[in-house]
């Protein structure tokens, strides 16, 4: 189930602008959310932590465009799911720099049923070698943890 443009659909054959930074340039931010009883999991703090990000990618976006195509999906998922919510930059012409004239695209996908498989509370866990980059500002939302409200 997708929620582009306003509307949910079945059809993952949804229009989208090729153009588009996000799928070009992975110029964009998501959040992948839990939903259980009618409600999306601390959607106040997604919603905080993909604000956060998009203002320091500098995408223009409001709270309520990042929430519609969320409750709108909520509500299609009766018994429950993942809602995956994607925010990019938007279509801009060829290059690196970003179009002087944003307009971000919004777009969710949700699937369903979902439930805790108690089996995977098992987890192996490596270090490695390789350090991240503390100048580039994508290496900041790996650290940004979710807290309760």
């Amino acid at each position: 189930m997708l929620w582009f443009d306003g509307s949910i659909s079945d059809d993952p054959r949804t229009g989208f602008d090729l153009r588009n930074r996000g799928l070009l340039l992975g110029d964009g931010l998501f959040e992948t959310l839990v939903v259980t009883n009618g409600r999306a999991f601390m959607l106040d703090a997604h919603l905080d932590r993909l604000l956060a990000g998009a203002a320091t990618l500098n995408i223009p976006v409001d709270r309520e465009s990042l929430r519609r195509p969320v409750d709108d999906l909520t509500a299609a998922l009766p018994d429950g799911g993942i809602i995956r919510l994607t925010l990019t930059r938007g279509a801009g012409p060829r290059g690196l720099r970003p179009p002087a004239h944003q307009q971000p695209t919004v777009f969710a996908a949700a699937s369903a049923p979902w439930s805790p498989n108690p089996t995977a509370a098992e987890v192996r866990m490596a270090t490695s070698r390789i350090r991240r980059n503390p100048s580039s500002p994508t290496s900041r939302y790996v650290a940004l943890p979710l807290k309760a409200r």
